[in-house]
């Protein structure tokens, strides 16, 4: 259809009417040829990545519109050609899942696959539309789920991509669970390099997973572009894939996060051509000047969430903008917005599958605790001294999360780093946790430093707990008489072994994908900044199979700055919002 040199008559639609178009295959690109109509010019503008108006080409200027051959502006096409298209690229997406769903229920109960109904949900959406989009809560069963779709798929080769972390859970349940299909795992990292010597003329999988996809949601990173090139090239090689990309977050913190998963699973389901005009219909965004350098930037001012918000300014309508007696320099009338945001999910309906753990498990709810541990006159007159002399929030707060701690990192001459310890009164909570668990013979503990896991795990091995070490320098697995336990039998024996295990990590090391359940409790000895850690780290043991003791997120508070940074993680602040300041009055 698309070959060089042919020309295809049809019509598209341009607002209630469907327009006569030609349109010449040259050189890969599209050139369309239709009377004027400005309804259509608007949505080939709006619709077709890369589109151009040739009539201001130096040279052969023309009145006629263009846009690439690709599988974005391929579906886009066929959807403005309406009932005069060999396909309705949204066919697939309004088809009723239910129909595959005794079948599924079936092959869960041959294979012994204990599974909850909004995994049926999930494997009929796979199974129907072959491109999905799985937006489930951590801890609702997508692993098991899509171990499944890969099996009643009839497809044998599959890739699976995510993280290090993620991919080792991955790999164990695979085995635990029996699976009859064997994916090549990758992590995001490492396929770039496999797509950089991919052999010639070698055809792409046919069924590709993609873990923890907010890894993917940035157009212009690399691992980005490598997966989007794998999913692009897997459509060109084959007549028919499954691609599935599945995320823990149902509503990411920036709506504008969606686009580029969804062109990866299905390249032109969103209306818009690139993530800025996505962005623009989603919010309202001013140009800004630039301090230095001179040009512009796009500030974002408010996301289009609330229909009370107006579509001039933003502002609610009681805001100063929108009265005429306001001192404001500038007032106008209150014009209500569109919720585009809420728009959105709706748009999204049939490729997206939305779970959240409230609305489909019966787990008991997280129950936070704080154990405050008094820092004594000493460790408190240190930090004081800390905070005093801190030139900037980062490096004081460094300073303080060390101390809080246990332990400073000093700065030898030659550059290495020696660890000074201190008394800690956070080590006699850890104590007392492990003699709580006893009985249940597992516990979870995150520390935000290399010194405080190494810290944690001598106080673990002393009281003759074996210990699952997940860091920045990678896994280990220790008993307690220092013997190194199999890399590849790690989690089995966190999860069924019968010694006691402490899993000890970092939250941004270990906090995406793995399945801690196994523990009723996580333990923060300290916390990171990042909050999205935080999160998937609670997340590890609050979920399918958790402990039938429930699950408990306890926080060791010493010095003040703990709770500081603490409050600062559950509003989800960057640092830009730290000061010196209220550093220092925390401590007072």
């Amino acid at each position: 259809m698309f070959n060089d040199g042919t020309t295809i008559e049809t019509k598209l639609k341009g607002g209630n009417y469907y327009v006569d178009t030609k349109i010449d295959i040259i050189d890969g690109q599209m050139f369309f040829k239709f009377p004027y109509n400005k309804k259509l010019i608007e949505e080939i503008k709006a619709r077709f990545e890369r589109r151009k108006w040739h009539g201001f080409d130096e040279e052969n200027p023309r009145k006629i519109w263009s846009a690439p051959i690709t599988q974005r502006n391929i579906f886009q096409l066929r959807y403005l050609q309406g009932k005069y298209a060999d396909i309705n690229p949204y066919d697939k997406f309004d088809k009723d899942i239910s129909l595959v769903r005794d079948e599924v229920i079936k092959y869960c109960k041959i294979t012994n696959r204990p599974v909850y109904s909004h995994q049926v949900d999930m494997i009929c959406a796979a199974l129907t539309t072959h491109e999905f989009y799985w937006a489930c809560e951590m801890g609702t069963g997508k692993t098991l789920a899509a171990f499944i779709v890969m099996e009643m798929s009839g497809i044998k080769e599959w890739f699976w991509l995510g993280p290090k972390s993620a991919l080792r859970q991955t790999y164990y349940e695979l085995h635990k669970w029996n699976c009859a299909i064997s994916p090549t795992f990758y992590t995001y990292e490492g396929l770039k390099s496999v797509i950089e010597n991919w052999p010639e003329d070698f055809p792409a999988p046919e069924g590709l997973i993609c873990d923890e996809g907010v890894k993917v949601k940035t157009p212009t990173a690399q691992r980005s572009v490598a997966v989007k090139h794998l999913a692009d090239s897997m459509r060109e090689d084959h007549s028919d894939v499954y691609i599935g990309l599945l995320s823990g977050s149902p509503a990411p913190k920036s709506p504008a996060d969606w686009y580029w998963q969804t062109e990866i699973v299905c390249p032109g389901f969103l209306r818009e051509r690139n993530i800025h005009d996505f962005k623009h219909r989603l919010s309202l965004v001013e140009e800004r000047e630039k301090f230095a350098g001179g040009g512009a930037y796009p500030h974002l001012i408010t996301w289009w969430n609330d229909s009370k918000k107006c579509k001039i300014c933003g502002e609610t309508k009681d805001h100063a903008k929108h009265q005429s007696f306001s001192m404001e320099e500038e007032t106008h009338t209150f014009e209500p917005s569109q919720n585009e945001v809420a728009n959105l999910y709706k748009r999204m309906k049939g490729l997206v599958t939305v779970k959240f753990k409230k609305d489909c498990l019966d787990l008991p709810e997280i129950v936070y605790d704080v154990i405050t541990v008094p820092p004594t006159m000493e460790i408190l007159q240190a930090a004081k001294i800390i905070a005093a002399k801190g030139d900037s929030v980062i490096k004081t707060l460094i300073a303080l999360r060390e101390l809080s701690d246990g332990f400073q990192y000093v700065q030898e001459n030659k550059g290495a780093r020696q660890v000074i310890e201190v008394p800690c009164p956070k080590d006699d909570v850890i104590i007392e946790q492990l003699d709580l668990h006893f009985d249940i013979g597992r516990l979870n503990i995150y520390a935000g430093f290399t010194a405080s896991i190494d810290r944690i795990i001598k106080i673990c091995h002393k009281l003759r707990w074996n210990t699952l070490r997940v860091d920045g320098r990678g896994w280990l697995g220790q008993t307690f008489n220092g013997d190194i336990l199999p890399d590849k039998k790690l989690l089995e024996l966190y999860d069924s072994g019968n010694d006691r295990y402490v899993f000890v990590g970092q939250p941004g090391a270990a906090g995406m994908g793995l399945d801690l359940s196994a523990s009723p409790t996580t333990l923060f000895y300290s916390n990171d900044y990042n909050a999205s850690s935080r999160i998937q780290a609670e997340a590890r043991g609050h979920r399918i199979g958790m402990s039938e003791h429930g699950g408990r997120i306890i926080d060791i508070i010493h010095l003040p700055s703990d709770k500081y940074v603490l409050d600062n993680l559950q509003a989800k602040r960057d640092l830009q919002h730290l000061t010196l300041t209220g550093i220092q009055q925390s401590l007072e």
